[in-house]
């Protein structure tokens, strides 16, 4: 009875720094690990990036297109432009041009 008051005193002084010391290891594992965690944060990081790369690819292809639409202007044809969309939406094609199948 004796051996166990003594563990119970000696028990009850670290029972407040280990409380503390598993309170600060839940908060620096979520900081970490967590859904607002620094690897979410790496991980939105990246994503952010990927999405800026992408961002970037479709505003270069909408110029490009712009560019392509600003030719079929309606006081000036290129004619360049109309012969190749009259050839893609008639399936014809020019008498010396060469024609490779692909096998499809």
């Amino acid at each position: 009875m004796r051996q166990f008051q003594q563990i119970r005193r000696r028990a009850g002084g670290s029972f407040l720094p280990i409380l503390l010391l598993c309170l600060a290891g839940y908060f620096v594992y979520h900081g970490i690990e967590g859904d607002r965690g620094f690897l979410a944060y790496k991980q939105l990081a990246e994503e952010i990036g990927r999405v800026r790369t992408g961002t970037e690819a479709v505003r270069v292809e909408r110029r490009l297109l712009e560019h392509r639409v600003a030719l079929f202007d309606r006081n000036q044809i290129d004619g360049d432009i109309l012969e190749e969309r009259a050839r893609a939406v008639l399936g014809l094609a020019h008498p010396d041009d060469v024609i490779l199948y692909d096998g499809e």
